[in-house]
């Protein structure tokens, strides 16, 4: 992959935060079906790679039970300050992913 698969990913996670529905299901989507795809060895830049490790890892914090997810499970747990700042770290990560790609 590349560096603009991981740009384009996190554009499609701000397209997911900004769609239809409340805010968990939102960010489940973002993180299942784009975050989640992202190799930070091989689609981030050097500098973005610990933050997004970081980010994942807290999304992998909780067991899931039955048919649940790990991702879901975890964000399920959140409490709005926790979305907010995932949502917020996300945003973070698309600018700074965004600034570096004009350099390219």
């Amino acid at each position: 992959m590349s560096i603009s698969y991981g740009w384009e990913k996190l554009y499609l996670a701000i397209d997911c935060l900004t769609s239809e529905g409340d805010q968990t299901s939102r960010l489940i989507d973002a993180v299942s079906f784009n975050l989640a795809q992202i190799r930070s060895e091989n689609d981030l830049p050097e500098n973005l790679k610990q933050r997004f490790d970081n980010l994942m890892e807290s999304f992998r914090a909780v067991q899931p039970t039955q048919n649940e997810g790990l991702y879901r499970a975890t964000i399920n747990s959140f409490n709005a300050m926790e979305r907010k700042a995932a949502v917020e770290e996300i945003i973070s990560l698309y600018t700074e992913m965004s600034k570096h790609r004009e350099l390219i």
